[in-house]
């Protein structure tokens, strides 16, 4: 799966899960454009209840995350447990 990930405008920030600003505003910013994010995720469903998945994102940045940080693309694997009740 590919994302595109835009900020609402370019004096906008990018914020963490705790909705603190994770990379604050930059008034060089001409562009709202973060990057695109390559997403491969694998699932297995052990049964009616419990889920278990793993996958690898890769960002490659975009125009904004260019100019207000060292630019560099970022890439991590995560994994998830799901539990339905």
């Amino acid at each position: 799966m590919v994302i595109n990930l835009w900020l609402t405008t370019r004096n906008d920030a990018v914020y963490a899960s705790s909705g603190a600003a994770a990379i604050a505003a930059d008034p060089r910013a001409t562009s709202r454009h973060l990057g695109s994010e390559l997403d491969l995720i694998g699932t297995f469903k052990q049964n009616a209840h419990v889920t278990y998945g793993a996958g690898f994102a890769h960002l490659f940045t975009g125009a904004f995350l260019r100019k207000a940080t060292s630019g560099q693309n970022y890439t991590y694997s995560f994994g998830y447990v799901t539990y339905v009740f």
